[in-house]
């Protein structure tokens, strides 16, 4: 046997003219509960509903931050992400030994913690920790 929630639960997932007339009915009961209300009990639930909104939207301000920090690109698309790197590779010396140099010193100017290494073949290699 199951429960009545349970076959409410598969009626609104499979049936979406249910789930609209079921809104709609619970819409409609709210409104007719808000008719009913006095003056202090509208106050309480606008000033509940005041602070719904403002939990669900520092939720999503969350969410959003969250969302930064992972891409953490700063960038709004990829293409000018690369015309950035590209104005700055261009502009770089020719020497590797002076890019690198050039690079490390740009990155402590902006507080970046780089660590110099050398790959199999002697080239330097930047590696940022933090990443």
């Amino acid at each position: 046997m199951s429960s009545s929630a349970q076959r409410m639960r598969k009626r609104m997932g499979v049936d979406l003219d249910f789930r609209k007339k079921e809104s709609q009915r619970i819409s409609n009961l709210q409104k007719k509960q808000r008719e009913s209300m006095n003056e202090t009990q509208l106050k309480e639930l606008r000033k509940k509903n005041r602070e719904k909104v403002a939990a669900w939207r520092l939720k999503q301000k969350d969410k959003n931050k969250l969302k930064l920090s992972i891409t953490s690109s700063g960038f709004k698309t990829p293409q000018s992400k690369g015309k950035a790197i590209r104005k700055l590779v261009d502009v770089l010396p020719v020497s590797p030994r002076k890019r690198v140099s050039a690079v490390c010193g740009l990155a402590d100017r902006i507080c970046l913690s780089l660590i110099n290494k050398l790959d199999d073949n002697l080239n330097p290699v930047i590696v940022n920790p933090n990443l």
